[in-house]
């Protein structure tokens, strides 16, 4: 495998975020007096439901192979998991539903996710990607450490002092740092999106029996 480790603007942008948060528990600003938990996760779910539409519509379905269209549709549904997961599979907005009703969401939410890794096509696909492509790793390191800071306020592990000051604000600042995972996650799908979109945009020449040919393919051999 191999990793691209450059830092691109975007990252930087990113990274800005938990720095910031971690400013404001070293010098115990007042930033977060203002701020409500259900705000934040309501954005949080928007903006995982977003990805995985987004997904789907930059990657245009209809110029992708088979392999790469079952590849999207994957991660369009890893997406649409996480935004279920962030809703509590609808219990967020229905509470009083019996409990039966969502752990059936849940199961509808999670099994197509590893349904599709049925398909050979796919997993083709994902061992290409993973050792054909170099992998963003500044990006996906930025995701794992945001989100490992959460989950280090959420179960109050021992880290957790460096950043919380005060137990009041536990659910607030575990889900502020959830945002830069979001983001730094959505930025390492875009980075495999937009070689894919290149890819699928690339015009071919084709012989006489219509079969493609790549663009760096000489004339002689064309003909």
């Amino acid at each position: 495998m191999k990793f691209d480790v450059s830092l691109h603007k975007d990252f930087l942008l990113v990274a800005m975020l938990p720095l910031l948060f971690i400013a404001v528990r070293l010098y115990d600003i007042s930033l977060f007096d203002g701020l409500q938990v259900q705000y934040i996760e309501t954005f949080q779910a928007v903006w995982l439901l977003f990805c995985s539409v987004f997904t789907l519509v930059y990657m245009r379905p209809s110029l992708l192979s088979r392999p790469q269209l079952l590849f999207w549709v994957w991660a369009a549904l890893w997406w649409f998991l996480l935004f279920g997961r962030s809703i509590s599979w609808g219990r967020d907005y229905f509470p009083d539903e019996p409990r039966w009703i969502f752990r059936l969401l849940s199961i509808l939410w999670i099994s197509p996710v590893f349904i599709m890794l049925f398909f050979r096509d796919l997993r083709d696909e994902i061992k290409s990607k993973l050792s054909g492509v170099a992998f963003p790793i500044t990006y996906f390191s930025l995701a794992l450490v945001c989100f490992l800071i959460s989950d280090t306020i959420e179960h109050k592990r021992v880290m957790a002092i460096f950043f919380l000051n005060d137990p009041a604000y536990q659910d607030l600042v575990e889900e502020l740092y959830e945002v830069p995972f979001m983001f730094a996650l959505l930025l390492t799908a875009l980075y495999f999106m937009k070689i894919d979109r290149q890819r699928s945009a690339e015009p071919c020449i084709t012989h006489g029996g219509g079969l493609p040919i790549p663009p760096n393919t000489s004339a002689k051999n064309a003909g």
